[in-house]
């Protein structure tokens, strides 16, 4: 009988950020980074990528559809040599949404990618005649992307786009 070995690879070489909910009060975050894309910053910013200072940029979010042009509430985690974390003591009951990026020499934090939205569930019983339930978006399998990451440049960074030097 000839048995079929199957591996996992340890890396997928593709840009992703996951939330997953483990409780009321906390998340898992788990992410890669492609070669491609640690390419493109590196020759950008004239930077090893293993010396630049990695963060994950947690959003609190009013509602399950995020949107980048209202204020938000966030808190940086620094997220060096690791590629996955737990983030604990979260309100429960609320809507988070992650980006992973870098800061530059000045401390301006640079979004690479960007997760999908989860919600913490309550910590309390619904009352007897409240609505059961999470709310989501009309299309929760659509992931929320930051505008144009995909096609990430010098450009991009200074609002250049379209002006040639």
């Amino acid at each position: 009988m000839n048995s079929i070995r199957y591996t996992i690879p340890d890396v997928y070489n593709k840009d992703m950020l996951q939330i997953l909910v483990r409780d009321p009060s906390c998340l898992f975050l788990y992410w890669e980074i492609s070669e491609r894309k640690k390419a493109m910053v590196k020759q950008h910013f004239s930077s090893e990528w293993t010396v630049m200072p990695k963060f994950i940029r947690l959003y609190t979010a009013d509602t399950p559809v995020f949107n980048d042009s209202t204020p938000q509430i966030y808190h940086d985690f620094s997220v060096e040599c690791i590629d996955s974390c737990y983030i604990h003591q979260l309100k429960p009951n609320t809507n988070y949404i992650a980006d992973y990026g870098i800061t530059n020499s000045h401390g301006q934090f640079i979004p690479l990618i960007r997760s999908n939205s989860a919600q913490t569930p309550r910590n309390t019983p619904y009352r007897s005649g409240e609505e059961a339930g999470v709310h989501h978006p009309s299309n929760p399998a659509v992931q929320i992307k930051p505008v144009d990451y995909e096609r990430f440049s010098a450009y991009s960074l200074y609002g250049l786009e379209g002006s040639s030097t």
